[in-house]
């Protein structure tokens, strides 16, 4: 069970601390249809808030966007929702920061000052998010998951969380949905990968829980999603068509871990294999989706874009936590023969010479025996 030790208290969210912040796909003539939409729904409520719209493609109605007083960022065609999140987040100045997509709408339940006094009671807290009421299915959807590690953090399993809400209904959670108001510090400091242009949702809340950052659910803040697709969008969108494409980033950010399970999609990246899981199967990954080969780039693009502390909370815990407020524990303290050592090679990527150097130092010293004996992972 999760719970929150929310203290009692009530802010005001005024709209100049605000900035709502969404991503828009404007190749598609019903999204822009959907951004029209939810543009005229925030205004009923937040008439004078900032609104940010990072436009994938520039194609967006600039009459729209004019007429309801929006700042519109265009970001090349095709660059994702991680570019474009971030563009957001820098060009916002306001304290607090409201990110959603384009297929939602708000409604009498999106009550933004209940996720930013959730925000005021807990001042540790990164962001609060809500749920989804699903237009199409007509029931609420709450994406609230918990993660847990095994290996010393080389096992990481997202499970859906049981909320035990206190404190304004609120409580803490691992991760939730894109639609979540946040302090923008937060965001500031702990981004979205850009490489990532879809499949970015796990890899975002692995990073803030692995830094501490907590994050609450409000169950009672609702927008209205619309899951209906248009044949054209499923049919070229990167999330229906090139989606595995984009998986391998979760393992280059987080090299240390071998297997990440959500109720959705498995990563072996020891493997560089992927696994989707067949719905309601007793045994859910034994599964001919299992296996997958996951498409990798080249070597020279396998690093890490997260930055990530030097013992990570996950393997503190894995190894016996110690008291929140002492030094960071050494090797010795923990009781380890040794740590293990991790080498980042900085390359010119386009560099012959540099791709070159790679190759020879990854067939000698990188595959000295020493260093596969301390890898904490398998795999290539």
């Amino acid at each position: 069970m999760l719970s929150s030790l929310l203290p009692s208290s009530l802010a005001f969210l005024a709209e100049s601390d605000l900035t709502i912040g969404i991503k828009h796909t404007s190749a598609y003539g019903f999204r822009r249809e959907q951004l029209d939409r939810l543009l005229r729904s925030i205004r009923r409520r937040y008439a004078t808030a900032e609104v940010i719209v990072a436009d994938d493609g520039c194609k967006a109605d600039r009459t729209a966007a004019h007429t309801h007083n929006v700042t519109l960022v265009c970001t090349e065609a095709g660059s994702g929702l991680s570019l474009g999140r971030n563009t957001i987040v820098r060009r916002a100045s306001t304290e607090f920061v409201l990110l959603l997509d384009d297929d939602v709408v708000f409604s009498e339940a999106t009550d933004l000052a209940a996720l930013h006094d959730a925000l005021v009671r807990d001042p540790g807290a990164a962001l609060a998010g809500g749920c989804y009421d699903d237009l199409v299915r007509g029931d609420a959807d709450c994406f609230n998951l918990a993660f847990s590690v095994t290996g010393g953090g080389t096992a990481v399993a997202a499970r859906f969380a049981t909320l035990q809400a206190q404190g304004g209904g609120c409580g803490v959670v691992d991760a939730t949905h894109n639609f979540f108001l946040a302090r923008r510090s937060a965001l500031v400091q702990h981004g979205w990968d850009a490489r990532q242009r879809v499949m970015e949702h796990e890899t975002f809340f692995y990073a803030l829980w692995l830094h501490g950052q907590r994050v609450l659910a409000c169950p009672a803040v609702r927008v209205q999603h619309n899951t209906s697709r248009s044949l054209a969008y499923v049919s070229s969108s990167l999330r229906f068509g090139r989606m595995a494409y984009f998986l391998q980033y979760l393992c280059k950010d987080f090299p240390e871990v071998a297997s990440f399970a959500t109720p959705f999609i498995r990563w072996d990246c020891a493997t560089r294999t992927y696994c989707e899981p067949t719905f309601n199967a007793r045994f859910p990954y034994n599964a001919p989706e299992c296996g997958k080969a996951m498409p990798w780039w080249e070597d020279e693009d396998d690093r890490s874009a997260v930055e990530l502390p030097l013992v990570t909370r996950a393997h503190v815990e894995a190894w016996g936590a110690v008291d929140a407020g002492s030094a960071s524990p050494t090797a010795r303290e923990l009781g380890l023969p040794r740590v293990p050592l991790l080498m980042m090679i900085m390359t010119h990527p386009t560099s012959a010479a540099s791709r070159a150097r790679r190759t020879h130092q990854r067939a000698t010293w990188l595959s000295k025996e020493w260093r596969q004996r301390d890898r904490p992972w398998a795999g290539p």
